[in-house]
């Protein structure tokens, strides 16, 4: 965690706001929903460790972009996160 968050203050909040989960949760698969989704879809990859999943959206046919960084971007760089969700929800509107 420090490596992603090195500011301990920053850490420390973020950490606090962090749910107790099971650990099993993190082993549950999505169900699969018919007509699902029903609207526009983007995906914002912030690291190559979500190659599979943006690859998934584009497959899709989903609005598509890629903000180099790591899992917790929108800590430590909140504006840039923020810019690109504004510009995949601008794609998705756009499209027909």
């Amino acid at each position: 965690m420090a490596g992603l968050l090195p500011d301990g203050k920053v850490r420390r909040r973020f950490t606090q706001d962090c749910p107790s989960l099971p650990l099993a949760m993190f082993g549950e698969l999505r169900p699969e929903v018919a007509g699902w989704p029903d609207a526009g879809c983007g995906y914002l990859a912030l690291s190559d460790g979500y190659a599979a999943e943006l690859g998934e959206a584009r497959s899709q046919g989903w609005a598509t972009a890629e903000l180099p960084s790591h899992h917790l971007a929108m800590v430590t760089d909140p504006d840039a996160v923020s810019d690109s969700i504004r510009s995949l929800v601008r794609q998705v509107l756009s499209s027909p």
